[in-house]
């Protein structure tokens, strides 16, 4: 009885386990906020612009790309590098 007892043990600690490296890794709420950001393509038919994207909100142009949990995420957020705000996603 006593070994059944700590195969369940170890199995809830498992499964935890596994949940936390999800939720750390994954992001589920992060990822839903990642979605509802533009593409790039949306935010030029959006904002009207051809050539050099400018943000839209104070009209820099410089941006900076970057993960959105961390640096090497293949989900990329565009930020405007003078008001920071997030402008586009994008994929690598």
């Amino acid at each position: 009885m006593s070994t059944f007892i700590l195969l369940l043990e170890l199995a809830g600690t498992l499964a935890l386990m596994a949940a936390a490296y999800y939720y750390m890794v994954y992001n589920p709420g992060a990822q839903k906020a990642w979605e509802r950001l533009p593409t790039e393509a949306e935010y030029r038919a959006r904002t009207g612009q051809n050539g050099a994207l400018a943000c839209s909100h104070c009209g820099n142009a410089e941006t900076l790309d970057v993960g959105l949990l961390r640096v090497t995420d293949y989900r990329r957020q565009h930020l405007c590098t003078r008001c920071r705000n997030t402008l586009w996603r994008s994929r690598i």
